[in-house]
């Protein structure tokens, strides 16, 4: 499902089920869902909140290289 596909969904969830929190919910990649939340639907104004993702590599280790043998700790 695309996200207008999914907005559109939650539009019409939100009539059927107005006493429900309905959110749109996924990624491009994964594709996009329209779920409820067990809450209450809040009386104020509505907010959009956009999440970027890290990049997954993983940081050099800042720690310097030491060159010792693990059976010389302690002799």
């Amino acid at each position: 499902m695309t996200r207008e596909e999914a907005e559109r969904e939650l539009e019409r969830r939100k009539q059927l089920r107005p006493e429900l929190t309905w959110l749109v919910v996924g990624s491009e990649i994964a594709g996009w869902k329209v779920a409820s939340v067990g809450l209450a639907p809040e009386k104020g104004e509505a907010r959009e909140e956009t999440v970027e993702f890290r990049d997954e590599t993983p940081a050099e280790d800042p720690r310097p290289q030491q060159n010792i043998d693990p059976w010389a700790a302690g002799a």
